[in-house]
């Protein structure tokens, strides 16, 4: 398997569908960012997407930004959109994404990154502590998961 990013890419359209056919509203949430042209608008001039493809079909998928669903925040940067799909589950394919944005980050001589969601026990296996509760975009707490990258 490989990281790809999909603005790099010379012909997203099919991962494109692969991405909105995705069984996660995130990711209905996400293909409407990149068919509008707003995901730079929403997530950051630098925003990228990054993908895990095996062969032509993608794996696993996660955007690396300035932004993420918790507005009014200085913190950054993002790993967000963390997604698996359902016959790659268990295969550690959101890590090696996680730590393709780590990598950027470091980079990028960032000190932290930082994971926004509602769930409790995912992201503490790579290294990520919460660090503090959030309102996100629509109102509900919003764990916010950081880890020390420098």
């Amino acid at each position: 398997m490989i990281v790809v990013e999909f603005f790099s890419m010379n012909q997203p359209t099919e991962i494109l569908e692969q991405i909105k056919n995705a069984d996660w509203s995130g990711a209905k949430s996400l293909s409407r960012l990149l068919e509008e042209g707003s995901f730079h608008d929403r997530l950051g001039e630098n925003a990228r997407l990054l993908l895990l493809m095996e062969d032509e079909e993608l794996a696993a998928f996660c955007t690396f930004a300035d932004h993420d669903d918790v507005p009014d925040t200085n913190l950054a940067p993002w790993i967000g959109y963390v997604y698996t799909s359902e016959k790659f589950r268990g295969k550690r394919c959101a890590g090696q994404l996680i730590e393709a944005a780590e990598r950027m980050a470091r980079e990028d001589n960032d000190e932290y990154v930082y994971i926004s969601t509602g769930h409790r026990g995912l992201y503490e296996k790579y290294g990520y502590d919460l660090f503090t509760t959030l309102k996100n975009k629509h109102g509900q707490d919003s764990g916010i998961y950081r880890k020390k990258i420098k």
